[in-house]
Order: C-alpha cells, then sequence, then structure tokens
C-alpha cells in the first residue's frame, strides 16, 4: 500500500489542522495556565504597597555629596530626587544618585563573605563562612604583632576625611602599627599642584573655584557639565547668568557640546597650549597689569623668571604641537582677560586619571594671573586645616603610589567609592607574594575595592548605614554632612566598623571597647559637637529649606540632630593670598625644566616595532567612572541607547578607520605596551585622525554581565606603572575569528 500524496491533499490537511487548533481549547487552556503562572511566579518584583513618606539624606555614590530625597513606600526605599535648595548641589543630582534606591538590588551584590583566586581575572566568587574568614584574619594579625613586625599591613582609605578614617587609624595603632594608605584622584592632584605655586612659608589652604562668580570659564577637558563638584551655572552667558564657557577636548563629551566655544586640541599638549595662553597674557593681553608684571619677572634663583620661561611657548611654536591655530590661542587668552573675573580650571576628563602636576601647575598659574584668586575673583581659598577632625590620629596619611611594590602582606580596602577608577593591578603589584591577601570591605563584587580583593567582607549597600561626607575637593565652599539610612540593611551586611571590631576581637587585642558600630556613632557625634562648639558657618535644614548661622543654634546638640536628618553645615570662612606668597615656578624653581620638557607634549609611549601612529585615550563621565558599581537602570540605559559606549568599543575617525581597513562594528584587537585588550571598532566623526578614544566603564562586571575575561581596561595605559597614564600608543588589528 502507498500514500498518494497530492499538493491537493497537503493543503486540506492543513486546513484541517489549522480549524482544529483553533477550535480546541487546549492551546487556550495553555495560554491561560501561562499567563497564570508568569503573573505568580516567585521571581516576579512585588510593588511595595503602604503609607508614601520621604526622607532625607545624602548621596555617597562619589564625593560630592549631593542633597537626597528618598520616597518611601512603607518601609522600602523606591526612588531618589534632588533637595531644592541643597547648598552642596544646588538642588540638583546626577543620573547615577536619582538611581541610588537600585544599589540595594544591584546582581553584583553579595549576600555574604566570599573568596576568589583575584589572580585570575575571571575567577568567580564563592561565598564562605564569614567567622571562619575573620577568625584566619585575626590569625595573620596576631602572628604578626607577635614578632613586632611593623610592616606589612595596610588600609587604603578611598574617601579620607570621614569618621570611618578615624577608626581605621585607630585600627591600625591597636594593631602594633601599619600604614594608613590615600590614593589621589584627579581632584586631589589638581589641589596639590595649586599648592605647589604657594610660598611654604605662607598659610596652607585649599583652593575653591566657584563656577558660579565667574564671567568666563576655561576648562582642561574637566566634566563641567556632566559630574562637576557644585554643578555648571544654568542660564545664558550673554546676559550673565552663567559664565562664558570654552572646552578644550579632543572628543565631543557633554561638556564640549554644550560650550560656547570647543578648543579641539591634540591630548598630550595641555602643558604647552596653556603657557602659550600664559604668553599671550604677560606679553600682551595683561602686559600694563603691574600685578602681573611683578609675579611674571619675579626672580627664581638659576630658573630665571616665568616671563622668560614664556618666551618659549609663543602662540607660533605652540600652534604645530597643539593643533591650534596662533589665532584660536590668541583670542582664547584675549577672552579670559576680557571677561573677568575669569577661572581656568583642569582636572581633565575624569575616566582618564590625573592630568598631571605640570599640566595643573600651568592651569593655576593662568588664574594667578588674571588675578582670579581673592574676594574679587572666582577663586577662593578655604582654610586647609577649617574642619579637620583629627584628634591625634596616627598613623599619617601615605599615597598609595608611593608605598614599594611587593611591600604589603595584608591590605585592607574601604569599600566607599571614590571619584575616580582604581588600577586593579595597582593594588596588586603592591602584595609581597602569593600569600599576601587583599581584604575588601564593600557590598558588591565589583567597582574599586573589590575589583583586586581576594576576599570580601559584605557591607550595608549605600542608603544602609550613616556615612559622614566631608568637603570634596575643589568644592566652593567647606561643607560637612551625614547619610542618614533611608532603608535597612539586610542581615549579612555588616557595618566596617563592626568588621573592624570582629578582626581585633580575632587578632586578640583587649581592652574595654565599645562596639564598632558605637565607636562610629560616637565619633559623628564628635565631629558635630566640634563644628557648633567652634561657632563658625551656617547650617542647612531640608525639613524647612531654612539656612541658619551656627551661632542661632541653642541646644548643643543642634547640628547633630540636623544632620541626622539630611541637612548640611557650610562654611563662611576663606583665605587670602599676597603676591609674595606665590611661585610661578614653583618652590624651588624646578617647574622650569619640567615645563620645557614637555614643549613637545605629553610623550603617549610606544607600543612596538611597526606601530601605526595612533594613540589611546582613556576617558569616561564621573557616573560611569567613579570606581563604582553602576545602578541596574544605567546599565540598561547605556546598553540600549549608546549614550556610553562601554569598555569594550574603541572609537576612532571613519578616515582614520577606512586607512587602517576597520569596519565599524568589527571585532579587533587593541595593544599597548602594557597589556591588549580585544574591542568592537566605532566610527565617530567628532574625534581627530589618528585617536583611539576607549571608556573607563562601565566593565562587564559592573554591568552585572562577567561575559568574557577582560584585561583591566586602566592596565592599557599602564595605569599601575605610572602616574599620568592617561594616553599611550596603540595598534589596532581586525580579528575574524573572536567575538569582542
Amino acid at each position: 500500500m502507498t500514500l498518494d500524496l497530492t499538493r491537493r491533499s497537503l493543503l486540506k490537511f492543513m486546513g484541517g489542522a489549522v480549524a482544529g487548533v483553533v477550535l480546541s481549547p487546549m492551546p487556550w487552556k495553555l495560554l491561560d495556565d501561562a499567563s497564570i503562572w508568569t503573573q505568580n511566579w516567585s521571581r516576579i518584583a512585588r510593588p511595595p504597597r503602604g503609607p508614601i513618606s520621604w526622607r532625607d539624606t545624602t548621596c555617597t555614590l562619589c564625593p560630592a555629596g549631593c542633597g537626597l530625597r528618598a520616597r518611601l513606600v512603607g518601609t522600602s526605599f523606591v526612588s531618589a530626587w534632588p533637595v531644592s535648595g541643597h547648598p552642596r548641589s544646588a538642588g540638583l543630582v546626577c543620573p547615577l544618585g536619582l538611581a541610588a534606591a537600585q544599589m540595594r538590588f544591584h546582581p553584583a551584590r553579595l549576600r555574604g563573605a566570599a573568596r576568589r583566586e583575584a589572580a585570575r581575572i575571571d575567577a568567580p566568587w564563592l561565598v564562605v563562612d564569614a567567622d571562619g574568614a575573620v577568625t584566619d584574619l585575626g590569625r595573620r594579625l596576631a602572628v604578626r604583632r607577635a614578632r613586632g613586625a611593623t610592616d606589612g599591613l595596610a588600609l587604603l582609605d578611598l574617601r579620607p576625611g570621614r569618621a570611618m578614617s578615624q577608626l581605621y587609624r585607630e585600627f591600625l595603632d591597636r594593631q602594633g602599627g601599619g600604614l594608613y594608605l590615600t590614593l589621589p584622584d584627579a581632584w586631589q592632584a589638581s589641589a596639590a599642584a595649586f599648592g605647589g605655586l604657594i610660598a611654604a612659608s605662607a598659610v596652607a589652604g585649599a583652593p575653591a573655584p566657584d563656577l558660579s562668580r565667574a564671567r568666563s570659564v576655561l576648562s582642561f577637558g574637566a566634566p563641567l557639565h556632566d559630574g562637576w563638584r557644585g554643578g555648571f551655572p544654568a542660564g545664558d552667558s550673554e546676559n550673565g547668568h552663567r559664565p562664558y564657557l570654552m572646552q578644550i577636548d579632543a572628543a565631543a563629551t557633554a561638556t564640549a557640546l554644550r560650550a560656547d566655544r570647543w578648543l579641539v586640541a591634540r591630548p598630550g599638549s595641555e602643558a604647552p597650549l596653556a603657557l602659550a595662553l600664559a604668553h599671550v597674557l604677560v606679553n600682551e593681553t595683561l602686559n600694563t597689569d603691574p600685578r602681573v608684571a611683578a609675579l611674571a619677572d619675579a626672580p627664581h634663583g638659576p630658573a630665571g623668571s616665568f616671563r622668560a620661561l614664556l618666551a618659549d611657548f609663543s602662540p607660533e611654536r605652540v600652534s604645530r604641537v597643539t593643533g591650534l591655530s596662533p589665532s584660536a590661542l590668541r583670542d582664547t587668552a584675549r577672552e579670559l582677560a576680557n571677561r573677568r573675573p575669569a577661572l581656568v580650571v583642569g582636572v581633565g576628563d575624569p575616566g582618564g586619571g590625573p592630568l598631571g602636576a605640570e599640566e595643573e601647575a600651568a592651569v593655576w598659574s593662568l588664574n594667578l594671573l588674571l588675578g582670579s584668586v581673592g574676594p574679587d575673583g572666582a577663586l577662593g581659598l578655604l582654610p586647609a586645616t577649617g574642619i579637620d577632625f583629627a584628634d591625634g590620629a596616627s598613623p599619617t596619611a601615605t599615597s598609595l603610589n608611593d608605598i614599594p611594590d611587593g611591600s604589603l602582606d595584608l591590605l585592607l580596602v574601604d569599600g566607599s567609592f571614590p571619584g575616580a577608577p582604581v588600577p586593579r593591578e595597582l593594588l596588586r603589584r603592591k602584595l609581597r607574594g602569593p600569600d599576601s591577601l587583599i581584604v575588601a570591605l564593600s557590598g558588591f563584587a565589583g567597582g574599586a575595592a573589590a575589583l583586586a580583593a581576594d576576599l570580601v567582607l559584605p557591607t550595608p549597600a549605600p542608603g544602609e548605614w550613616t556615612d559622614d561626607v566631608p568637603t570634596p575637593t575643589l568644592a566652593a565652599h567647606a561643607s560637612y554632612a551625614w547619610s542618614p539610612p533611608v532603608a535597612a540593611p539586610p542581615d549579612w551586611a555588616v557595618h566596617p566598623a563592626e568588621w573592624l571590631a570582629r578582626l581585633e576581637t580575632a587578632s586578640g587585642v583587649t581592652g574595654n571597647f565599645t562596639s564598632g558600630r558605637a565607636r562610629h556613632e560616637a565619633e559623628l557625634v564628635r565631629r558635630a559637637a566640634l563644628l557648633q562648639s567652634r561657632g563658625r558657618g551656617q547650617v542647612f535644614d531640608p525639613r524647612d529649606g531654612n539656612t541658619t548661622g551656627i551661632a542661632n543654634l541653642v541646644d548643643p546638640n543642634a547640628l547633630g540632630s540636623v544632620l541626622a536628618r539630611g541637612g548640611c553645615w557650610l562654611d563662611t570662612a576663606s583665605l587670602a593670598l599676597d603676591d609674595r606668597d606665590l611661585r610661578l615656578l614653583g618652590r624651588d624653581g624646578e617647574l622650569a625644566a619640567r615645563w620645557r620638557s614637555l614643549s613637545g607634549g605629553r610623550p603617549g609611549g610606544s607600543a612596538g616595532d611597526g606601530a601605526e601612529p595612533l594613540l589611546l585615550t582613556i576617558g569616561g563621565d564621573l557616573a560611569v567612572a567613579a570606581g563604582s558599581v553602576m545602578p541596574p537602570v544605567l546599565n540598561k540605559l547605556y546598553r540600549e541607547s549608546e549614550l556610553h559606549g562601554g569598555s569594550r568599543k574603541a572609537a576612532l575617525n571613519p578616515a582614520t578607520a577606512r586607512r587602517l581597513g576597520l569596519a565599524d562594528g568589527v571585532a579587533a584587537e587593541l595593544r599597548t605596551e602594557h597589556a591588549t585588550r580585544r574591542v568592537v571598532i566605532l566610527h565617530d566623526p567628532s574625534l581627530p585622525p589618528d585617536l583611539v578614544r576607549l571608556a573607563s566603564g562601565p566593565g562587564p562586571l559592573e554591568l552585572g554581565d562577567p561575559g568574557e575575561p577582560q584585561t583591566d581596561i586602566l592596565e592599557l595605559g599602564g595605569a599601575s606603572q605610572r602616574p599620568v597614564w592617561r594616553l599611550t600608543r596603540v595598534v589596532l588589528k581586525e580579528v575574524r575569528d573572536v567575538n569582542a
């Protein structure tokens, strides 16, 4: 018997089958069951129910410390909003702060103590017994103390100046000594460069640029519209509501696109560019100002004078290095002189690390020539010890960059989110041997603290504990705030001060100590009382939006009460500098030789023989490059909108890409003398030729998706080996057999 299957019979069969499916209740029943199941699935997020309330706090996702108003449904923290009139944020909050409520549920959050083989960048995290981990660490500390060792132990504080910073120092002191380490970011490096231009005998002070007092601003890559501390004044530059902004930037950043004038200068030419502007100010625009003449002609030993140095940096000479015409350089200097008070800021792109000590010194020299410092200028000077809470604390702070490689057996890392990315390899290089450990006090398997760690002891997420927020570097005014909790931490998240107390107990340190959390709270109260006792400054209360003078507070605990409900203390003190205190060539005149060595631009290194003449710049905005773990909503936004390309996309000019045979979207290998990384090519016509730009974040881990193992992006520029790593030579080659 054979089956006689014709086209007609096949069509009749298919039609009958379709009709049977439609008439049968089976598929509709299955769809109904699936719908009911998905609506009652245990993993579906349940919207909280309850009364709506609001609670004020301070954001700790970067050092800026903006005011946040938390919206709660019942006891659940569901969203964050800006606080109107807040003195630290002017009633604004960046995307990072607006998404703060999601940090408690981040995919990278650890739910217990976790260990991994940190030597492998793709090593998985394994949850371990927290008590056992603390016992093991305590044993290490006890052995070290018993043999009288004074080295090998260090604690890295990524947000110095807080109450926890005091407890970290006390912990090291009770362990018989150890190194209290900090890692200066680009903002702190800029402030340090300013200090190098002030005579050692002068009153120490911190620079405080105030954008709201400037008529014009020249920015060397600073993110004024995308993360500057205090924000950029809104309004129209023509009628004086905001300063006239000139941005020096090779990439089309948010600030460059919104500037009144965008100067596309070659990366690495910032020092000669600033000195060319100084040349115009001294020899042309401000040459009749006796104050400027006195500063420029002041003798500086063998280095001569600042005016003599500027002879080597005329706009005609510097034009070739910067890529800007002599007329553009002269017009920029004239604009600053004509629109005073003028302000010049450095710092650069926060994702690219420090701009360089020589570049920052040249930038601050422009401010001094323009008369920006003082009551009539846009650059204030804060007392360096205006709110110094140190109470005989020891040991003193040491920069992580200043300690030798291979010198530590145990490195504890504070889990606060810093204001810049932290090179993973820089931390690993400080370890002595294979048995040495990096232990992070952090709530996340990522970010600056945990990226290099062998062991993570989980702490509360931002918004789940009270931290204090001291004055951000380069802020216009000194300030102090607390971040009162708006949500309860889970059981596994332990206060960082409690971890210290447990380690002390496990190591055999004895004494009549209170709990770690009680010690931290006592230090917070002490600081508030100290500020109030000085009787200086004002306090902002978010409850009514009013600002009151400290001298008007009657209750001795009044300031602490306001800080506990999300308020902020704001200082009113400032310093003045005498022209005799200024040293445009540095205290010892050493800047002259260093500036001359950079007259051709900062070198970018070499990628080896046969390298294409390409220069890699690493950068990124504050939200994605702050060494923190990004909120999930920003991960989704940046992934799907490509608002930020992410650390897997290498952008370059289409003409350069065509010369190299690299089509848009192809996979490529990016190689420097320091490391290699797989990337996807992105054509960006806004970039200058022969320039490759790579975002320093977000990486796969920050996005909650480990993906394939990737080289630490900062190491492409050699961040663990040199202080200025924002540009380096690079080779790009297409790869056809591997997905980037």
